[in-house]
């Protein structure tokens, strides 16, 4: 069963409550003291705590403490929790950093502490996923059931939405925002390196980077925007 907080966008709770019975899930609304969705799976004894948050919302409950009270909060009555993050994860470079965009606007919240939050999360036990709109929020919501529903089925800490094959992925799309990096390097540089937080840690102890179209000028970049030195 999947329980929705009552709280939630109508449209929200009503395309959950449509998809989940295409796919045969039960679905609830419901007054919940804690997150926006409880994930419970027929055949596996865990619960899975879910906190819905806008790009906007996140740094503002983040920037206030409420957001880590939330995950705590979550974590203290859910075998697993999450923090969804849903909206445009883009960045936009100036003076050198990467910096949040937010509803067409520069925020002053570069990468590296977007970065090092969610990067963190999974220390204190909170796994994080990201969507594009409130349908992919749904087909995250249905997909990450049906694979709890699976027996011996480990949860995953980190989630992304599936992508078509001429979209470039959320990683993809953080180092293109890098001036001197296309979407050739990007890719070269994911498929070298798996992710982006181990090429911040690579930066970040100044250590080598082979990989065509990368010399000293383009690496002093990406040390700049993605790490902030």
């Amino acid at each position: 069963m999947i329980v929705i907080d009552q709280r939630e966008p109508k449209l929200l709770i009503e395309a959950t409550q449509h998809v989940g019975e295409k796919l045969g899930i039960l679905t609830s609304v419901d007054l919940l003291d804690t997150g926006d969705f409880l994930l419970m799976p027929n055949n596996a004894a865990i619960v899975v705590g879910i906190e819905r948050k806008t790009v906007s919302d996140m740094v503002g409950s983040l920037s206030s403490g409420r957001l880590r009270k939330q995950l705590a909060a979550l974590r203290a009555v859910c075998t697993t929790s999450y923090l969804l993050v849903e909206g445009p994860l883009d960045f936009t470079q100036q003076d050198g950093k990467l910096l949040l965009k937010m509803g067409g606007r520069t925020s002053g919240w570069n990468f590296a502490a977007i970065h090092n939050f969610l990067s963190g999360l999974h220390m204190s036990g909170t796994g994080w996923g990201h969507t594009s709109s409130q349908l992919e929020t749904v087909l995250w919501l249905t997909s990450l059931y049906k694979f709890l529903s699976k027996e011996h089925a480990l949860v995953p800490q980190i989630i992304h939405p599936h992508k078509q094959a001429d979209e470039l992925t959320q990683p993809e799309r953080v180092l293109c925002a890098i001036d001197g990096v296309g979407p050739k390097v990007a890719k070269l540089l994911l498929t070298k390196y798996g992710s982006v937080s181990s090429l911040c840690k690579l930066l970040a102890a100044d250590g080598i980077i082979p990989v065509q179209g990368v010399g000293p000028i383009t690496k002093d970049k990406l040390r700049k925007a993605l790490v902030g030195e």
